[in-house]
């Protein structure tokens, strides 16, 4: 990573002493973050109740959002000091996919608890039954969507966030058994181009009672939405997200970096708190799990009984009355150092957003590790554990301070058998049959399709 990390210096001084950003003035002790009724949440919500921000002398009002667009349009207009968010959107601001801007990543809010739900109907079409609890192939789908193209019609399935990890976990999970989930173009930026299915970019908390009536045939989402649709009948898990790609980031804690190079130490101690948290929900093997489930149920925060939350969070295989087993797998918010800002991660949501193309065009390999260093920060995370054990609120092991930004957690495994080597990103988009590789752009892809 010798020549990686010389670069990614340059850029990161690059931009530390040249972002001329905008934001609102006010008390930066008095902080407005914004969230999701989300599990992936969880953090968040933790510092909150357990105090864990105010003992960093902050005051925090956090403010639910409906939908992932509204958390990023209110951070991006300054309404908001820090976000939850997709652990791509910091990327693709940084890059100009959408609205332009600088945030930083000094946190990742956790990791799996997403799942494949498919409609009952459809599994009962297909004869499919899961009773071992494991994760299936996308291919159970081949009759179904052969049927619809018969038809003229396409498979309709749902997703979050287009930069949204349920998305691209979908996108990989379907692209894995040789269907391809469709291309992003300039035109058209709801990825359906060239598609054997129709993925709809739908919020979360639509998805079971669209599901339900008919109008999708399956989603892709974070938690409690497969739960309740699961608990209703109305659908059942079919793979998880750490089945698709294990240990990855989901959702990140992300602020503007002019705000994190202005307010340094406000900045550290918002980190502070997070881990804190992260680690509370993950301490004892999750024997704060239930308390964690009374929490959350609260109104003003996911909203639902405490039995789908707890559920949702732990690993929750179970045997159905139709002889099925759910498909879970254990949230996690601080175990396997999945709470750091790791550069891996942030490349491989780069090379998704090339693979389907949101990054329109051909970028060599240190432009990934470049960006990747620029909105990931473990310099922060660092930082903040430094006082953390400091103060005795963390002991050292629990820490990779040895890490140059990448981890190597023994357990990056794809649903598909590949591997993953971050200093090597355009030989793995290329490896892949389904996507684009190399210089291609989406109009040679539909030329090679036809």
């Amino acid at each position: 990573m010798g020549g990686f990390l010389l670069a990614s210096l340059v850029f990161s001084a690059v931009l530390v002493w040249g972002n001329e950003g905008h934001s609102k003035t006010h008390d930066s002790t008095k902080l407005r973050i914004g969230f999701l009724k989300q599990i992936n949440a969880a953090p968040i919500i933790i510092a909150m109740e357990k105090g864990f921000f105010k003992q960093e002398g902050l005051t925090v009002t956090l403010e639910p959002q409906s939908d992932w667009e509204a958390l990023e349009t209110r951070l991006l207009d300054g309404d908001l000091d820090a976000s939850q968010a997709p652990a791509a959107v910091p990327l693709a601001t940084r890059i100009g996919y959408g609205r332009r801007a600088d945030l930083v990543v000094p946190l990742v809010l956790g990791t799996h608890g997403n799942a494949v739900t498919l409609s009952t109907v459809l599994r009962d079409q297909l004869a499919v039954r899961n009773t071992r609890g494991e994760p299936l192939n996308a291919d159970i789908l081949g009759p179904a969507i052969a049927d619809y193209q018969r038809r003229g019609q396409r498979l309709n399935l749902a997703a979050g966030n287009a930069l949204g990890a349920s998305n691209f976990q979908l996108r990989y999970w379907l692209a894995a058994s040789g269907i391809s989930p469709g291309f992003f173009t300039t035109e058209d930026s709801s990825g359906d181009f060239n598609g054997d299915v129709r993925i709809w970019e739908m919020r979360a908390a639509r998805m079971q009672a669209t599901l339900e009536a008919g109008g999708i045939d399956g989603f892709s989402s974070g938690e409690p939405w497969h739960q309740l649709a699961t608990e209703a009948g109305s659908g059942v898990g079919v793979v998880s997200s750490r089945d698709i790609h294990a240990n990855c980031a989901g959702t990140v804690f992300a602020v503007p970096e002019e705000f994190s190079n202005q307010h340094l130490k406000e900045t550290l101690g918002l980190t502070r708190a997070l881990i804190r948290a992260a680690r509370w929900l993950d301490a004892d093997n999750g024997a704060n799990r239930d308390e964690a489930a009374k929490i959350l149920s609260a109104p003003q925060y996911v909203g639902i009984d405490a039995s789908y939350i707890l559920r949702a969070l732990d690993d929750h295989a179970e045997e159905k009355a139709d002889g099925d087993r759910d498909v879970g797998g254990a949230s996690l918010f601080f175990k396997n150092d999945v709470s750091f800002p790791d550069l891996t991660d942030a490349v491989w949501y780069l090379t998704q957003m090339r693979r389907w193309g949101q990054i329109e065009s051909f970028h060599p390999d240190i432009w990934y590790d470049g960006m990747a260093h620029s909105v990931f920060r473990p310099d922060l995370y660092l930082a903040a554990a430094r006082g953390l054990v400091k103060d005795g609120y963390a002991s050292a092991e629990d820490f990779p301070w040895s890490s140059n930004g990448y981890l190597s957690r023994g357990e990056n495994i794809f649903i598909d058998g590949k591997s993953f080597d971050p200093e090597s990103p355009n030989a793995y988009i290329d490896s892949f049959p389904i996507g684009l590789k190399g210089r291609e752009t989406i109009g040679r892809v539909s030329e090679n399709r036809q």
